[in-house]
C-alpha cells in the first residue's frame, strides 16, 4: 500500500436503492445462506462467468470479486444505512422509522466522510453514488464541496427517467408483440404521476429487467439478489434478516422526497452509465449530464452493461476508475 490514500466513499454500492429493496421484498431474495450447497454455489459462479450479453461480453464478478482490484489503487469505504445490512439484526425499526428521511441519510453520509477524513488523515475523498445513492451522493457533495475531490455517479438518476422508461417499455413491448407487458403497462397509465403507488414503480422495473435493462442479457435480478449469501462481511443471520429489512426500508423511504437534482458542481463529475440501463435510463442520464456545469465532467458509456456495470463489465469499470477518476485526486485546483 503506498503512503497515500485515495479514499473512495462508495455510497450505496452495498446499499440497494429502495426500488431494488422493494423488488427483493416481492420474493426475489434467496434462501438463507445455510441452505447453500456446493452444487448451487458452483452453478451460480458459472452463471456469473457465462456470457450474458446478446453480442458477447463475459461477466465474471460479484462484490467480493470486483472490488479487490480497486483496493490496489483506492481505500474503498462502504456504509450500510440505518436498519439494513450489518445494522439489520440489531435495529429497532419502530424507533428508526420516524427518523429515516432523505436528509437523515445525507447527514449520515456526511458523518461517514468526516470519520474517513480523520481516520485516514486526508482532506478530501472521492464520493461515488450508485442508483438511488446518486441522489444522496450529489446532495452530499453540495453540502461539503471542500471535502470532495470528485463526484462519481453510477446508474445516475436524471429526474426524467421514469417518463422515458414508460415510453421505452411500451415501445419494446409493441415491437416484440408482448401483450402481457402492454396490458400491465396500460393498467398503470398515466405513468409517472404524483402519488402513484409503489406497485407502479415495481411493475416498470419488472419489465425493464425483462427487456434486459437491469443486467444486460439477463431477464431477472435473481443472480444479483443472491450475492449477499456469499459476502464475507455478513453473517448468516444478517443475510437472513434482509427480507424484513428491505420491506421496512421501502415502506419507510418511498414518498419521503429528496433534494432537487443540482445542475452546478464545484468539483469534477464522472458519470459511468451502462448503455442498456433502463432502471436509471441511459438517455435521460446523458441529457442530464449535458445540462450540468462543473470544472470537469465526463460521461462514460459502458456498451455491454445495463444497471450494474461494475458486475457486468468489471474490467472496463476498473479501467474507468483508473483513467478517469483516480487522477482527479492529484490534480491541484
Amino acid at each position: 500500500m503506498p503512503s497515500f490514500h485515495v479514499a473512495l466513499l462508495a455510497l450505496l454500492l452495498t446499499l440497494a436503492a429502495p426500488v431494488l429493496r422493494a423488488l427483493a421484498a416481492q420474493g426475489a431474495l434467496p434462501p438463507a445462506a445455510s441452505t447453500i450447497t456446493r452444487d448451487s454455489l458452483v452453478a451460480r459462479l458459472a452463471d456469473l462467468r457465462r456470457i450474458h450479453t446478446p453480442d458477447g461480453t463475459p461477466t465474471l464478478s460479484s462484490k467480493w470479486a470486483y472490488q479487490a482490484p480497486w483496493e490496489d489503487f483506492f481505500t474503498v469505504v462502504h456504509y450500510d444505512q440505518r436498519g439494513v445490512g450489518q445494522n439489520a439484526v440489531s435495529a429497532d425499526r419502530d424507533a428508526l422509522a420516524p427518523t429515516l428521511t432523505f436528509d437523515r441519510l445525507v447527514r449520515d453520509a456526511e458523518a461517514m466522510v468526516a470519520w474517513v477524513r480523520e481516520r485516514l488523515g486526508v482532506e478530501k475523498v472521492i464520493v461515488m453514488g450508485y442508483s438511488y445513492g446518486t441522489m444522496l451522493g450529489m446532495a452530499l457533495v453540495q453540502r461539503r464541496p471542500g471535502w470532495v475531490h470528485a463526484y462519481v455517479g453510477v446508474g445516475q438518476v436524471s429526474g426524467s427517467g421514469d417518463d422515458y422508461l414508460y415510453r421505452k417499455l411500451r415501445a419494446l413491448a409493441t415491437e416484440s408483440g408482448n401483450r402481457d407487458a402492454l396490458r400491465e403497462l396500460d393498467s398503470i397509465a398515466p405513468y409517472p404521476r404524483p402519488g402513484a403507488p409503489v406497485s407502479s414503480v415495481l411493475l416498470t422495473r419488472k419489465w425493464a429487467r425483462h427487456f434486459t435493462g437491469g443486467w444486460y442479457g439477463k431477464p431477472t435480478f435473481d443472480l444479483l439478489f443472491s450475492l449477499p449469501e456469499w459476502a464475507p462481511e455478513y453473517t448468516a443471520a444478517e443475510v437472513a434478516e434482509q427480507r424484513a429489512a428491505t420491506q421496512w426500508t421501502t415502506r419507510t423511504l418511498v414518498g419521503r422526497g429528496a433534494a432537487p437534482l443540482p445542475t452546478t458542481f464545484a468539483m469534477p463529475v464522472v458519470i459511468v452509465q451502462g448503455k442498456h440501463d433502463l432502471h436509471t435510463p441511459y438517455e435521460p442520464a446523458r441529457d442530464y449530464v449535458d445540462r450540468i456545469t462543473a470544472p470537469r465532467k465526463r460521461f462514460v458509456t459502458l456498451d455491454w452493461s445495463a444497471h450494474v456495470p461494475f458486475l457486468e463489465e468489471p474490467g472496463r469499470f476498473l479501467q474507468v476508475l483508473l483513467d478517469e477518476v483516480r487522477p482527479l485526486a492529484f490534480v491541484p485546483r
